[in-house]
């Protein structure tokens, strides 16, 4: 079997670093600061930590992302997640440190989020 993880969040705040850790290798491409680097959803295929289970990270644009729009990057998750024929195990939401609360803009895209999947009708 073969587990798949979904990683959301803002911009800048380390899911393509979640990714390489998760892989236990350099499988996306990462920077420091609030730079995009994923531009569109991938899927990274490896074992978790490198030996364990087979998981597959699908590392997707960040939310608040002003050169996409939160409605693109909607459109770009709800994309990915239906390609997986299997489906998705488990959602990761992803923040860094220097956010400890859930501002205005989170609770926003995890509205929106509720309204992509529907337990009813995606879990």
């Amino acid at each position: 079997m073969v587990y798949r993880i979904l990683l959301i969040g803002r911009t800048g705040e380390g899911k393509s670093t979640i990714t390489n850790f998760l892989l236990n290798r350099k499988a996306a491409e990462t920077s420091f600061g609030l730079d995009s680097c994923t531009q569109d959803p991938k899927i990274h295929k490896g074992k978790w930590r490198g030996v364990g289970a087979d998981i597959e990270i699908i590392d997707t644009p960040g939310m608040m992302d002003g050169a996409i729009g939160n409605f693109g990057v909607i459109k770009k998750l709800k994309d990915a997640a239906l390609a997986m024929k299997d489906g998705i195990h488990a959602v990761l939401f992803v923040s860094g440190l220097n956010h400890m609360r859930l501002d205005d803009s989170v609770k926003t895209m995890l509205q929106l989020l509720n309204r992509l999947f529907p337990e009813d009708e995606f879990w």
